[in-house]
């Protein structure tokens, strides 16, 4: 995927070759800790229920902590039209 000023643009791409480093510092960065009432166990549950069920999250990642996946821009479309609707 490459990245220009607006579809259709002959503008250079000034982004794609910088997000391997943004990743990286992204990844970087430590997670802050929650405060120690922050976990609710129910509300867990009910979410890996939602991202393994009616979500059909783990149609596409392989594990809950898996966030990244590839989307055509249709199927990003299709994707927030689906999570509109549950």
């Amino acid at each position: 995927m490459s990245f220009t000023a607006s579809p259709g643009s002959d503008a250079p791409d000034l982004i794609t070759g910088k997000l391997a480093a943004l990743h990286f510092y992204q990844l970087s960065m430590p997670t802050p800790k929650p405060p120690a009432d922050a976990f609710d166990a129910a509300r867990a549950k009910q979410g890996q229920a939602l991202f393994a069920g009616k979500a059909r999250c783990a149609s596409c990642h392989e594990r809950a902590g898996t966030t990244t996946i590839q989307l055509s821009e249709q199927e990003k479309a299709d994707l927030i039209e689906f999570l509109k609707s549950i």
